[in-house]
């Protein structure tokens, strides 16, 4: 059973991680356990029946205010392959056709209608990020993990966990119909031009 949480004490010290929901969490999670920190705020939120791991930053801040007593981290990802994953994770297939348009456009606009759809998985990231939180990006998780092992002092490792199978993201413009790229759109515009921003940063980074 997955053990999803915020947070984590280690070395004397704190740190507040927002586990957004299919962005690599688990990894960061058990990389943290298994170097022996310990962890807070778990279970479940019995008004909205989100896992406290997976809360974005409102509810957070009336829930447990003093997370801002602790550096916070969290890493995000291409919105599209974060939504191509959900998929690929709940279908258990790798098939994209004409019935992932129909899902996309059939969970977007429940989630429009419940934004704490399917354990908040489906809520932009931008969400779950406040001005102080430490932002790192999938694609270049070394940041992430040189991050942590410098706050702590210690190595950590981070593996590819909770994955679903390999496969290649289908084109945009090619899989979604009119109707699910304008509601895809506008769920997560914000999210994509966050993404854009934060992707250029890190891989300017690492070219240096």
């Amino acid at each position: 059973m997955k053990v999803l949480m915020s947070l984590f004490f280690y070395k004397d010290k704190g740190l507040f991680h927002f586990h957004i929901p299919k962005t690599g969490g688990v990894s960061v999670i058990q990389a943290l356990l298994s170097a022996g920190a310990s962890k807070e705020f778990e279970g479940t939120d019995n008004e909205t029946g989100v896992r406290r791991g997976h809360l974005h930053l409102d509810d957070v801040e009336k829930k447990f205010p003093s997370y801002r007593e602790y550096p916070q981290f969290t890493i995000i990802r291409n919105p599209w392959h974060r939504l191509c994953s959900e998929y690929a994770w709940k279908k258990g297939t790798s098939i994209f056709n004409h019935n992932f348009n129909r899902w996309v456009y059939l969970r977007l606009s429940k989630y429009k209608r419940n934004n704490y759809l399917d354990d908040n998985h489906f809520r932009p990231q931008l969400d779950f990020i406040s001005p102080e939180t430490n932002v790192f990006v999938v694609d270049y998780i070394n940041y992430a993990q040189n991050w942590l092992c410098e706050y702590f002092d210690e190595e950590f490792y981070f593996q590819k966990l909770n994955q679903a199978k390999k496969y290649e993201y289908p084109n945009f413009d090619k899989i979604l119909d009119k109707q699910s790229k304008t509601l895809f759109y506008e769920v997560y515009q914000d999210d994509i031009d966050f993404y854009s921003k934060q992707h250029s940063k890190y891989k300017e980074l690492s070219c240096q």
